[in-house]
């Protein structure tokens, strides 16, 4: 995992920032827990099929932070292109053989050479090197400045970790049966009302009714599906929403 700060210093083992008063890691597009090992909300890169390893939505780097990183918190860089190298290199090797193959001598037979192999599954590496470059770079640009980055919405910040506020959240009172069924299971259901409560912050009407040590404590208001929904949440200083509280108002 990428360690947090230590010594007091903002900056940890990756050189991510460490936010001291929150304990989290902020890698853009996504909030770190260290001590969890796990991202707050859902990878928004869905992973590539060649590697398993990298779909699964909360894991950092494929639980390999020795030798990878995330710059962006959606696509560890290092894969895509050791992918793109070895692909590259194995096809240079094939085209070299199947060519070698088909212009062979009928008396001599299939003249291979490995050092020719070589150079064109170095030719091949170094074109699969730059075509991984160039999807990290397009994804990153499309993320960042694209459409993408303009629907997605402020980063929310779930702390499902903090069993008692989910508790809290989720209480009967709350009355989030009106708008979707629960399953009896505490973090299922609080994931399935999650959609609701970015739904009230993105699209409600929000006004400040305090200030926190973290920033300003906000409250979103939105009318969903014909039921009101109350969300409260400090607003960070990078943008970020922490949700504090969440509600259907009932009355």
């Amino acid at each position: 995992m990428p360690l947090g700060a230590s010594g007091g210093k903002p900056y940890g083992f990756t050189g991510e920032h460490w936010d001291a008063a929150t304990g989290l890691i902020y890698l853009r597009a996504c909030w770190y827990d260290p001590a969890t090992g796990r991202f707050l909300t859902r990878d928004p890169f869905p992973g590539l099929a060649l590697l398993p390893q990298t779909q699964r939505p909360y894991v950092y780097v494929a639980n390999n932070p020795v030798n990878l990183t995330d710059p962006s918190g959606e696509l560890a860089f290092v894969p895509l292109l050791l992918v793109g190298i070895a692909g590259g290199f194995l096809g240079g090797v094939g085209a070299f053989t199947l060519q070698a193959y088909l212009r062979a001598d009928p008396c001599a037979g299939m003249a291979w050479q490995w050092q020719e192999a070589l150079f064109w599954g170095g030719v091949g590496a170094g074109m699969g090197a730059l075509l991984g470059v160039g999807i990290y770079g397009g994804w990153w640009v499309w993320t960042t400045f694209g459409p993408a980055a303009t629907t997605a919405g402020p980063t929310i910040i779930w702390l499902e970790q903090q069993i008692d506020r989910v508790q809290h959240i989720m209480r009967p009172e709350h009355a989030w049966d009106r708008l979707v069924s629960l399953s009896g299971d505490l973090l299922q259901s609080y994931r399935a009302v999650q959609p609701y409560i970015r739904q009230a912050i993105t699209t409600g009407i929000g006004r400040q009714i305090g200030v926190s040590r973290l920033g300003p404590v906000m409250e979103y208001v939105a009318t969903i599906d014909g039921q009101q929904v109350v969300v409260r949440a400090i607003r960070l200083a990078n943008g970020a929403i922490q949700i504090t509280d969440a509600w259907v108002r009932t009355r």
